[in-house]
């Protein structure tokens, strides 16, 4: 995700409309000023913001900038209004502009994965060579998710576990088929429709977010995709409050195991088990259930849950 240098403080092209939207005070734009010449010593009176529009509306000039007196810089309180400003709730701004500063732990690991082209996605990940896909069935199975219940299929790819899951909850629940390339989310339903399967809903999402409502999913669903997160602390984030109070998240992912792995899966996959479950509990979840069934030779099974408790 492209971010916008300001100071301390990354700006998303969502913040930089939100700035566009609020900042129409000359006080805020003064101060936004004077804490990008604070924090950056070497400036030499240039505002690097990379959106045109936004340097024309918040109307700071070089000269501007670089004749502030230097005086301000003693004042302890404009970096706290700043942040203040970015972090105020109702502002829009809050988790955004943490989460914005989060840094991608696998630079371009989905870059293949949102192309137009599919068809070649899909036939790697609809290999029957891949054990996933392979055992689908029985994978589906050991999630369990119970008639009406809806659960979210989160990097659903091709959707061939959407499909299951629809198969499972029935007609009075959901699935919903969370990807970030849209011309897959496109084919999922175009073949779910042919197949009569009506209950699949597809979501697009961004990076960092599963773009799920509030307490909207009995079940997430993360198969082969958690090692696909570029952004895992915010992803998690925002799959936390998705998920209703007691909701499960079951976890399908690699062993990555050094000294036997595959060369291929060492590099391609960041961290194995014990890290991804410390990242996911790290998030607010508790672990349930760990699962290594006999069908499944290259992945392991983590079952989590929100605590009942939780909001």
């Amino acid at each position: 995700m492209e971010t916008t240098p300001l100071g301390l403080f990354e700006l998303s092209p969502a913040i930089i409309q939100q700035l566009k939207r609020e900042l129409a005070c000359p006080f805020l734009v003064w101060y936004i000023g004077v804490s990008y010449f604070i924090f950056s010593k070497e400036a030499t009176g240039a505002i690097l913001l990379s959106d045109p529009q936004l340097l024309k509306f918040l109307k700071l000039q070089a000269t501007e900038v670089s004749f502030m007196p230097r005086s301000v810089v003693s004042w302890g309180f404009v970096p706290i209004l700043l942040l203040s400003l970015l972090a105020s709730p109702g502002s829009g701004f809050g988790a955004q502009d943490g989460d914005a500063q989060v840094k991608s732990v696998k630079p371009g690991i989905n870059d293949q994965w949102v192309s137009t082209d599919i068809d070649p996605l899909i036939d790697i990940l609809e290999a029957e060579s891949r054990e996933i896909y392979r055992e689908r069935s029985n994978l589906a199975a050991l999630v369990g998710p119970p008639p009406g219940a809806i659960i979210a299929d989160v990097g659903a790819g091709s959707g061939f576990m959407a499909e299951e899951f629809a198969t499972l909850v029935g007609d009075e629940g959901i699935v919903y088929a969370v990807d970030i390339n849209p011309v897959m989310l496109d084919d999922v339903l175009r073949k779910a429709n042919a197949k009569g399967i009506t209950n699949i809903r597809k979501v697009l999402s961004p990076e960092d977010s599963v773009n799920l409502a509030p307490k909207s999913v009995d079940i997430v669903f993360l198969c082969d995709t958690y090692h696909h997160f570029e952004y895992p602390t915010p992803t998690m984030k925002s799959i936390y409050p998705a998920l209703r109070s007691g909701g499960q998240l079951v976890l399908v992912d690699f062993n990555r195991i050094p000294g036997q792995s595959e060369p291929w899966l060492l590099e391609h996959v960041r961290a194995g088990e014990e890290v991804f479950k410390e990242e996911i509990l790290q998030a607010g979840f508790e672990l349930t259930n760990s699962h290594y069934p006999p069908y499944l030779t290259e992945n392991y099974v983590l079952r989590f849950r929100k605590p009942p408790a939780s909001h």
